[in-house]
């Protein structure tokens, strides 16, 4: 009798330490599944397993990634298309502010200042369209000296319009010595349209 338990309790350790063993490979591959995806890689499924209650746990992490994988990828074709579309009115809006702008017809100040802000929206579109397809997450930014007075003075008579259409009154006040500073142009002339039309 002695011997029989002996042989139950070995087998039962063996199994125990086979399933908690197996279990552990499971969670290892689940974990560094979960890692890729993470990271954006949506193409590598993990692989199922014996057990069938950890078995059903791989296939729902297996059936999300791949609805998040159609969700990227319909994603990316949505901003690929909207970007494009966005492309031709801009560049019809820029080809008619620099007519304008060479026929000497109406206040050239308004055709170079739609010419202007044509360009800056195509540059946002570009940048935009090339982070939509890009793997990484994040931008560097394009650090130069910046003239905060040049960089202002766009800035309001960019918004003059309408702060107008709206009785607003703009104004700046800067330092009377050299106001230069080291940042990125692009995103900081980005910021200081939000502040302001969102103050009009």
């Amino acid at each position: 009798l002695m011997a029989l338990v002996a042989v139950n309790v070995g087998v039962s350790l063996i199994l125990s330490i086979t399933l908690v063993s197996s279990l552990h490979r499971v969670m290892g591959r689940l974990a560094a599944g979960m890692r890729r995806v993470a990271s954006g890689d949506y193409d590598q499924p993990v692989h199922t397993c014996r057990d069938p209650e950890m078995n059903y746990l791989v296939e729902n992490f297996n059936r999300m990634t791949e609805e998040l994988r159609q969700l990227e990828e319909m994603r990316r074709d949505f901003i690929s298309m909207l970007t494009h579309d966005m492309k031709s009115p801009l560049t019809v809006i820029k080809l008619f502010s620099g007519m304008l702008l060479e026929r000497g017809e109406g206040d050239p100040r308004l055709a170079e200042t739609i010419s202007r802000n044509a360009d800056r929206m195509l540059h946002m579109v570009d940048n935009f369209l090339d982070f939509s397809k890009s793997e990484s997450v994040t931008m560097k930014p394009d650090l130069r000296t910046v003239s905060l007075d040049r960089l202002v003075s766009r800035v309001l008579e960019d918004n003059e319009v309408l702060a107008k259409s709206r009785n607003v009154t703009l104004a700046s006040s800067l330092p009377a010595t050299s106001s230069t500073v080291t940042a990125d142009e692009e995103k900081m002339e980005r910021l200081l349209h939000n502040l302001v039309t969102n103050a009009i």
